[in-house]
């Protein structure tokens, strides 16, 4: 978050964070809250066909549970 935050305090762009980083005070940056709806976005998920790490894992386990949450949250 640091990074992004110097990165658009430097002029380089814009983004898009959570509401909480607006506790690390910067002089040059300017916090917009975003409180109209939020529009979804599909997205895919991908890894090597070969992967069985432990990371691997943990990642997809994650990613599913999230998708599961969203998925319930918008019926």
């Amino acid at each position: 978050m640091l990074t992004i935050l110097g990165l658009v305090a430097g002029g380089v762009g814009v983004a898009l964070l959570p509401a909480n980083v607006q506790n690390l005070q910067r002089k040059d940056v300017f916090y917009k809250n975003i409180a109209e709806y939020t529009p979804t976005v599909a997205m895919a998920a991908v890894w090597r066909r070969d992967d069985a790490s432990a990371t691997w894992r943990e990642f997809w386990e994650v990613t599913k549970a999230i998708a599961q949450t969203h998925s319930k949250a918008s019926s």
